[in-house]
């Protein structure tokens, strides 16, 4: 998780205006996962 997010694709440094977030993994038997981005509330 972080606090700060930084701007995608940005050619120099930048803080998105996003709220702080995390990605959750899902790993199955087969090999294959699922992924998600999970937005936190201000």
């Amino acid at each position: 998780s972080t606090c700060a997010q930084f701007t995608p694709e940005s050619s120099g440094f930048a803080i998105d205006d996003k709220p702080p977030g995390f990605r959750w993994l899902e790993l199955y038997q087969d090999g294959t996962l699922r992924s998600d981005v999970v937005w936190l509330n201000e």
